[in-house]
């Protein structure tokens, strides 16, 4: 497998329609030409803070969205190739992911994608129930997803799918009939969501409750399992060899540039790391950009204060450990551990790691901390006892910094 280095991550933020429950910083798409006058200003913001980024050997290129198959594969392969010019080459054997709608490509238009260097596309199918798919807003009908999954499986390319259980009124019958249907298209990696909403929220009405929303998810598993596709991390399922690699970059404290509005970064800088992100409107996001003077000293150098944060061991430790542990097949590995921080933070890591050994929830093995089956299922509890308050490892010291990372 290639190793874990360097990801970019490209938001394309148009799509047919807004669902209902996306959270994300998606628009509809009103006006074809708006996805030209986007692009423009992607390369702009390349030009801008590659210098500043660095030249790096790129192992993941994942356009994000939104919809970015709505955009012509040309004008994604512009950003591709704006990135090689400026030092951003893809690596050997680098995957290059594609979000897709179901019923958005063809045969003709999947050549295309696969022409301008698109090897992994993932497809939004959530469910193939056409009464659920209206109830949450989806425009496209169980068919579109057949049509579209049947291609690539057909067609032999590295794809994936996302399905989305506990909607409103949904079944664990009905659950496990997505599943199955999934199931027959031989997807090489699945990601499985539970629909998660603010209380109030009219979806929320008719939900099945919270135990036998645990019980769907252990039925999804079961049946994933069975058919040689395991779970490697909290929403992730793949067969070997086909885990997400743009993801696992997220979960191996690597660093990784988003380009676009409300894309974010990490780069390890200014002692503990620095995380950054664009603008999340458009106007916002194209003043910005056009407002830049050019090549930029440090990539976040434009942005606002509130988009930016300079990293406090105790941040850096917290997300050291919660990105770490979503992976249930590595873990947070001791030595890793060792090797960034200071003896004090690892001790009092070690410590919380114990407390939650004796309680079920994680198991040290291989020199490596896991969750447990309990500790997966109550996740969110294990990452809050691994949330370390700012100066509480070096309490003298302002800031929490204790020196810089060894």
């Amino acid at each position: 497998m290639l190793s874990v280095s360097f990801g970019v991550y490209v938001h394309v933020p148009f799509c047919l329609q807004h669902c209902p429950y996306c959270d994300f910083a998606v628009f509809e798409l009103k006006q074809p030409e708006a996805i030209s006058k986007y692009i423009a200003l992607l390369m702009r913001e390349i030009q801008q803070r590659s210098v500043s980024v660095g030249p790096q050997s790129v192992t993941s290129l994942y356009f994000g969205g939104g919809t970015p198959s709505l955009a012509e594969p040309r004008q994604l392969a512009q950003v591709r190739d704006e990135l090689d010019k400026h030092g951003f080459k893809l690596a050997r054997g680098a995957e290059v992911t594609l979000e897709i709608n179901p019923g958005t490509i063809d045969r003709t238009s999947l050549q295309r994608w696969l022409d301008a260097g698109i090897n992994r596309f993932s497809v939004g199918a959530q469910t193939f129930d056409d009464a659920h798919l209206k109830k949450i807003g989806r425009k496209h009908f169980a068919r579109d997803t057949i049509e579209t999954l049947s291609l690539l499986h057909g067609s032999g390319v590295n794809f994936t799918l996302d399905i989305l259980f506990a909607l409103p009124g949904q079944t664990k019958d009905e659950v496990l009939r997505d599943v199955e249907t999934a199931l027959s298209f031989n997807p090489p990696h699945v990601s499985v969501y539970c629909l998660t909403l603010p209380e109030k929220h009219s979806l929320n009405r008719g939900r099945a409750p919270d135990h036998e929303q645990a019980e769907m998810f252990e039925l999804i598993e079961q049946r994933l399992n069975k058919a040689g596709i395991t779970r490697y991390e909290v929403s992730n399922y793949g067969r070997p060899g086909h885990e997400s690699r743009h993801n696992q970059i997220y979960w191996s404290d690597a660093e990784y540039w988003g380009i676009g509005l409300s894309a974010h970064s990490y780069l390890k800088r200014e002692a503990w790391g620095v995380r950054f992100w664009n603008p999340p409107g458009l106007k916002a996001y194209e003043n910005l950009i056009r407002a830049a003077p050019g090549p930029q000293a440090q990539p976040y150098e434009t942005l606002p204060p509130e988009n930016i944060e300079r990293l406090t061991l105790e941040q850096s430790l917290t997300d050291f450990c919660h990105t770490h542990l979503r992976t249930l097949v590595r873990g947070l590995p001791l030595a890793a551990l060792e090797q960034k921080y200071p003896s004090v933070a690892v001790g009092a890591t070690l410590r919380r790691l114990r407390e939650l050994e004796q309680k079920g929830l994680v198991e040290r093995r291989e020199e490596s901390w896991r969750l447990t089956r309990q500790g997966r299922l109550i996740a969110d509890q294990v990452f809050e006892a691994l949330t370390f308050l700012e100066n509480e490892i070096f309490p003298e010291k302002t800031g929490g910094l204790g020196g810089a990372p060894g």
